[in-house]
Formats: C-alpha cells, structure tokens, sequence
C-alpha cells in the first residue's frame, strides 16, 4: 500500500510526525520549530500522529502540553492520537514531508514506511535513520535538539516541491534495492552464518576442560 501511493508535486503541503507523543522523539523540536515555519509558510499544517506521552510539565501530557504552547497557531496543527496500522498509508498519502527529529533512535521501521511512500523525510542523524536516508542522499538529515536546523530543512523541501519529489523517488528506490525481504534475509542468514563459523573457530582454540579439574563457581563468598 505504501509503494502504491503516487509521488506528487501536489500532495498536500502537510508535516506529518509520526511516532510516541514524547521528548525522546523530538517532539519538542517539531513544536519549536513550527512558528518559524508557518512565518515563512503560513499554509502549512502540521499533524502529530500518535498517542500521548508526558510532558516537561508532568502530570500533563505531551498533546495538552503542545496545544498550550502552540495556542496562537492552534489553526496550523492537528492531533490524530493513536491510530491503527492498516491507517498509516492513508496518513502518509496525505503527507508531503515527515519529520522524525529523535533525540536518540534505533532503526525505526517509522522511516522506512515514509521512505516507501515516497515522502520527503527529515530524519535524525542520533541514530539508524542516518544510514537508512544513506548519509543525507535521500532525505534530509538534522542534530538533535537543533530546531533551526529542522526549520531550514522544512525551507528547502517546502520551497523546492520538485527537489522533494527527487528525494522522495530516491527513498522509494532505496527500499526497493536495500530493504527488500529477500535482501533482508540474505543479510541475515549471512550474519547467522559468521557468528556460527566464528563460535566453531573459537572452540577449537580453546582446549577441553575435564568436569573433575572445572572448580565450583563462588557465591558471596561461599564455595
């Protein structure tokens, strides 16, 4: 569903975070950087996918927290809350850019949907999304808790529909070479493999150890 949504200068001119409604994620970016944003792009809206987390303000949560701050751009934003994956391609086909600013990240399975669907992607380089976007070629990549940063990437993909475009066929193209399951699963039976012939090598370095000349493991102290 994802790779059959259409690459389009014309898809509407949403940015769509997609993710836990928490720090961690860089939600607090994504909100700083809106004013600077709708400054320059007053026709811009913004939407938060995803269910609340806490905010800096505990025990309020992350969407009143957002909505408070972000009140005199109340027109500019909207909250999904938490929706079900079959209804994330929707989102996504009704996203021009997704941004993923995290502060610190694994290999987020968020990036590669957007990716698929073609998406111009700003993603963090705290994490798997740098070598997924591979190193800024096909998406744009910013330091964590740098909003300047994310803003002036929004500039350059909201000014230029066409190079977002580029950068979203680009993404597209990536999956289909690099993250394919069949690519996948070469991949990793490749690893198995390697940790399979290092284990065996490794056990014929070692000499064998007779269960008479093993001593008994201590324990606080006591054998």
């Amino acid at each position: 569903d994802l790779l059959s949504i259409p690459i389009s200068k014309d898809c509407d001119r949403t940015v769509t975070f997609v993710g836990r409604l928490e720090k961690r994620k860089g939600i607090l970016d994504v909100a700083a950087a809106i004013p600077l944003v709708l400054k320059r792009h007053p026709d811009v809206t913004f939407r938060f996918v995803g269910a609340t987390g806490i905010s800096p303000e505990p025990p309020e949560t992350m969407e009143s927290y957002l909505r408070r701050k972000l009140h005199a751009h109340r027109h500019a934003f909207d909250f999904t809350g938490a929706i079900p994956l079959r209804d994330i391609p929707k989102i996504f086909s009704q996203t021009s850019i997704c941004v993923f600013p995290s502060l610190w990240e694994n290999f987020p399975n968020v990036c590669l949907e957007a990716m698929a669907a073609g998406r111009g992607i700003i993603g963090s380089r705290a994490g798997g999304m740098a070598e997924m976007l591979d190193g800024g070629r096909t998406g744009y990549l910013t330091d964590p808790q740098q909003p300047q940063q994310l803003a002036k990437a929004l500039f350059k993909l909201l000014d230029n529909s066409n190079h977002r475009v580029e950068l979203g066929t680009l993404a597209r193209e990536r999956i289909l070479s690099e993250y394919t399951p069949q690519k996948i699963a070469q991949l990793q039976i490749a690893s198995y493999q390697r940790a399979i012939q290092r284990k065996r090598a490794l056990n014929k370095e070692q000499p064998a150890i007779s269960p008479s000349s093993s001593p008994l493991p201590a324990y606080g102290g006591l054998t």
